[in-house]
């Protein structure tokens, strides 16, 4: 899949503001393999980081994948990742006529 210009900005510029956030140097991510010029290419939009960059740097941050998606989103949540604690929380409670209601929601995707 390849990715849009303004998807690769967002994310960068997502990344900067975590980082400057957080007070991160550009050089401090050198600890996981990120050389100053691809991270600032990154931020820029002039380029991609690999996944498992990506998930280094935010590591060293301790920012979880899943927050950074979710400002990625536009602060909402993947809708998988909501059904998942939508069934942990009803799993938990043992609500056996939600987990039936979200079966039956999620049974309509069955062809998609």
């Amino acid at each position: 899949m390849v990715k849009s210009n303004r998807t690769i900005s967002l994310m960068g510029e997502i990344f900067y503001d975590l980082r400057t956030q957080r007070n991160f140097r550009l050089t401090d991510f050198g600890k996981v393999g990120l050389s100053k010029s691809s991270l600032s290419d990154f931020e820029s939009g002039k380029s991609i980081l690999r996944f498992d960059k990506l998930d280094a740097a935010l590591e060293l941050m301790h920012i979880e994948v899943s927050e950074f998606e979710y400002f990625f989103n536009n602060y909402h949540s993947d809708y998988f990742v909501e059904i998942c604690d939508e069934i942990e929380d009803a799993n938990y409670m043992q609500d056996t006529v939600k987990l039936k209601a979200i079966n039956s929601e999620a049974g309509k995707y069955d062809n998609e």
